[in-house]
């Protein structure tokens, strides 16, 4: 059973997992307004724990695309701390083009630090629940 779900992740192209979270970040965030009048209505603060969840998925799907790419070998720390880094600076570049697009969104600091929290998140979840290298 476990070689059929691996036969499944490596039938998808190099990177598509991350490039499909990229993809659907950017629609979210720089959208003026991307779900239209179906936007929930949710409790405060929901929206940092949303971007606290897209950008440790995004770390996530770096690993697992990487893991994939590695024949399925234990990803190395360098590469967690590189992913966590890499899409913290992408969450904070996001919120500088919003201010920039005046698209109706602006530049938010509280945005940023969910950005970053959920990709260190992320990144060390993904060290302390990665499979060791003999798991084939």
């Amino acid at each position: 059973m476990k070689n059929r779900y691996k036969e499944i992740l490596i039938s998808f192209p190099a990177w598509t997992f991350s490039a499909v979270t990229i993809g659907i970040i950017l629609w979210l965030t720089l959208s003026s307004s991307p779900l239209g009048e179906y936007q929930p209505k949710l409790f405060p603060g929901a929206d940092k724990l949303a971007h606290a969840l897209m950008f440790g998925f995004l770390v996530v799907m770096l690993w697992l695309d990487k893991w994939r790419f590695s024949g399925f070998r234990s990803v190395g720390y360098p590469f967690l701390i590189c992913a966590s880094i890499a899409t913290s600076i992408f969450g904070i570049a996001i919120e500088f083009l919003q201010d920039q697009m005046h698209s109706g969104r602006t530049l938010e600091v509280a945005d940023m630090v969910a950005d970053s929290v959920g990709a260190l998140t992320a990144g060390l979840v993904c060290c302390f629940f990665q499979p060791k290298s003999s798991d084939k």
